[in-house]
């Protein structure tokens, strides 16, 4: 339930060695000293959650260890949410979600749902959407340096290619893209003929306009102000959930197959290079009568989405409002360094590193994971910050602790559309200028015909992740929470009981990208704390939980 706290005993049951199968790399950051000892950490992906409790990478417990954590369940808007929760332990990210840890985290407002009628019980179901490899040969998983790891087979709820057999009525299903680093753009067709078959084709089946729309009521951390009508699609990247309805009355005796349409060329450019297309997911199979009659909400108060920069028929309100109120702009970098054919190189250094002669970087800002912290945000403060994506693959970028609101997509300036990677004028520019310090205002490399880049209205509502779209300027704006137990009070300290205080991440949510280092920390401060140092080191809780120390002082 909202805003009610809750304690969970988290056990790490697991073996304390990962299966020859199942690989770890030693070469990713993390992975240096433990080799295939298998740890853990949760993270809580959507909550508001204290610092001890978020799950911080370097937080792990091995293999019999157990750890007691508080969720304070905190929901702003009241309207309960989609979370999940899944491993976040440095390094080993993309090979434990990979292997099953990960689950949903619904977070409920039950009065309010009563009020909104919307469908519940045996008519509201949970959808997590992913993508695995079987074999009857042995199977390797390698968590390689940035390798696209694209698997041969979509399961929803952990099953390929299932069924669900529903009535002619209501449901409420909650998507969840809980696949490493697989897009999913999802749309419904109904199936001229219903055989035994019809997941052997290859090829994607043609929508169809008889198929029930998508009506989505929120998505990542709560409701929309209003529900919006999909008739089409909805592109889904790792992280991002969607709330929807869908209306199986007028269905009855239909089979309707939820379909994957993302190819390289289609969505944004939101996958690499994609081999397995995986077209078909899951089938509806609709009965021909209902159980019972169907009361639920038949949402007459729906816009119907369309893609427009900025949004018109929806209430926008609340986004240009924190807009109006933000006095920070921060401009976050996605690079894939040292990646042919990536522009602008040969690179400098990454910030913390010392070689890049062999090794490529998935990073935030050219900086790796253990450089001194640069983002410190204020508690209560309302800031913007673009995510300025220098690749030609899309990322979803999430931040710990709050949710934000999507304010606008735009591209660099350039020849469109982009291919095999090779970047945008602008993108260039951008890079090297910002090797020489000679960096514009970000408008100089965006300004231009037609570089908008349309939003999606089911988009609109309170979110953790976002698509950073390929060459592109994704812009987010949020408010910090001013809650005193999520930001830490300067005091010079280094001692070990104080080392999460108000220390949070933002990185990419592609796990492989995530894992090699494309991932920060960042310092919530209290509201007259203005500067940061940062002392590297070390420290042991019960003799084998490592961290990181923190020294807050104030100028």
């Amino acid at each position: 339930m909202v805003n009610q706290p809750i304690l969970v005993n988290w056990s790490n049951n697991l073996p304390t060695t990962y299966p020859y199968w199942l690989p770890v790399n030693t070469n990713i950051h993390g992975n240096e000293n433990d080799g295939q000892k298998v740890r853990t950490v949760v993270h809580l992906h959507g909550g508001r959650t204290l610092p001890r409790y978020d799950g911080y990478p370097t937080n792990f417990f091995y293999a019999g260890e157990s750890d007691l954590y508080f969720y304070t369940n905190l929901d702003p808007a009241n309207t309960g949410q989609t979370m999940w929760y899944h491993d976040h332990a440095v390094g080993l990210t993309a090979n434990n979600v990979y292997a099953g840890l990960a689950g949903f985290y619904l977070l409920r407002n039950t009065n309010l749902e009563a009020l909104l009628n919307l469908p519940k019980g045996p008519f509201e179901i949970p959808l997590v959407f992913q993508d695995r490899d079987f074999s009857t040969n042995d199977v390797n998983y390698p968590s390689l340096l940035l390798t696209s790891i694209l698997h041969n087979y979509a399961t929803v709820n952990g099953k390929v290619t299932p069924y669900l057999n529903v009535e002619p009525r209501r449901y409420r299903f909650r998507f969840l893209n809980g696949a490493n680093f697989r897009t999913f753009n999802l749309q419904c067709a109904v199936l001229a003929t219903s055989t035994a078959n019809d997941f052997a084709t290859t090829n994607v089946l043609t929508s169809s306009t008889s198929a029930p729309p998508f009506i989505v009521i929120g998505n990542d951390d709560g409701l929309l102000t209003q529900p919006v009508i999909v008739t089409n699609n909805i592109a889904m990247m790792p992280g991002e959930r969607v709330d929807l309805v869908m209306d199986f009355t007028s269905s009855s005796n239909q089979w309707i197959m939820v379909q994957n349409i993302i190819t390289a060329a289609t969505a944004f450019n939101a996958n690499p290079p994609n081999t397995a297309t995986l077209p078909n997911i899951m089938l509806f199979k609709v009965a021909a009568t209902s159980s019972s009659p169907d009361t639920s909400s038949t949402f007459p108060n729906a816009v119907k989405n369309n893609a427009v920069n900025p949004p018109t028929n929806i209430n926008y309100s609340i986004t240009t409002n924190l807009v109006a109120q933000s006095k920070v702009t921060r401009n976050i970098t996605l690079d894939l360094a040292n990646e042919t054919p990536f522009p602008g190189g040969p690179f400098p250094t990454p910030t913390g590193a010392t070689n890049t002669t062999s090794i490529p970087f998935a990073l935030m800002d050219m900086t790796l994971f253990d450089a001194p912290i640069t983002e410190t945000p204020t508690a209560g403060g309302v800031e913007v910050w673009n995510i300025i994506n220098l690749s030609s693959e899309a990322h979803p970028f999430h931040i710990h602790l709050l949710d934000f609101r999507v304010v606008s997509r735009v591209r660099f300036g350039g020849i469109y559309p982009f291919t095999n990677g090779v970047a945008p004028s602008m993108v260039t520019n951008y890079i090297n200028d910002r090797a020489n310090d000679a960096l514009q205002p970000l408008s100089y490399y965006t300004n231009g015909a037609n570089l908008a880049q349309s939003m999606q209205l089911w988009e609109m509502g309170p979110k953790d992740t976002v698509r950073a779209a390929p060459f592109s300027v994704t812009t987010i704006v949020m408010q910090w929470p001013t809650n005193a137990e999520f930001y830490s009070t300067p005091s010079g300290r280094n001692d070990t009981a104080g080392v999460t205080d108000g220390r949070y991440i933002y990185h990419c949510h592609l796990l492989d990208h995530e894992d090699n280092d494309m991932m920060r920390p960042l310092q919530l401060l209290a509201p007259n704390a203005s500067f940061i140092r940062y002392d590297s080191g070390t420290f042991t809780v019960f003799g084998t939980r490592r961290g990181d120390f923190l020294s807050l002082e104030t100028t």
